[in-house]
């Protein structure tokens, strides 16, 4: 991410700084976040913590390309998700917190595909955003459906759409996808148009499929 100068040798001391910056970086979000929480700092909400966590996540960013450290890129993305839940508080805001942190591990991924692992905090993280943002109107039981269907894709996703395909993700995958199931036959009025859904665009894919193919 950043380049060294021709002529110069690569500083030894730049990773160590690097990892000093970000765990000062977590340390001082951390302790925004909560401070505002609890109400002993209400200058953190509005628009002074939107300008503040913005400018966190700026400076976190600018670290992460002067000393190459996915990490402190990874760090920003909460920072952005702050800033976005002090400008808009309520479910939308907590929402768009969840997808900020987990907007930050799919960096991680597209930074180097081999973290596969990775993959997951990213589905819960983005699934609760999505029950987060629904807010009320997602209650039992499509919010239980919506949040098992989501670590099934997550664990799909695991087992066999990264770098390095994960043959025990395929488990947790039907299991989740079992429970969403399971969970959503509590309200079965609308799994029929679901299914029904469902099957009628399987069987369009499969055609277009074969039609590639002859």
């Amino acid at each position: 991410m950043h380049d060294v100068p021709s002529g110069s040798s690569p500083d030894p001391s730049a990773p160590d700084r690097g990892r000093s910056v970000l765990a000062v970086a977590l340390i001082v979000v951390g302790v925004l976040a909560l401070a505002g929480t609890l109400g002993w700092l209400p200058e953190v909400g509005g628009f002074a913590g939107t300008v503040l966590f913005v400018a966190i996540g700026a400076g976190l960013l600018w670290f992460a390309r002067r000393y190459a450290n996915d990490w402190l890129m990874f760090a920003a993305f909460p920072a952005f998700g702050l800033a976005f839940a002090s400008a808009v508080p309520g479910d939308v805001g907590g929402a768009g917190f969840l997808a900020g942190t987990g907007a930050g591990f799919l960096a991680l991924v597209v930074a180097e595909p081999r973290r596969w692992w990775a993959v997951i905090p990213t589905g819960v993280l983005f699934t609760l955003a999505i029950m987060a943002w629904a807010g009320d109107t997602m209650g039992d039981p499509l919010g239980g459906t919506v949040f098992f269907l989501g670590l099934a894709a997550t664990f799909a996703v695991v087992w066999k759409g990264t770098a390095r395909p994960q043959p025990w993700a395929v488990f947790p995958a039907a299991g989740c996808l079992a429970l969403a199931l399971v969970i959503g036959l509590a309200r079965a009025d609308w799994i029929v148009p679901v299914a029904l859904i469902a099957i009628g665009a399987a069987l369009l894919l499969r055609d277009r499929m074969r039609g590639e193919r002859a």
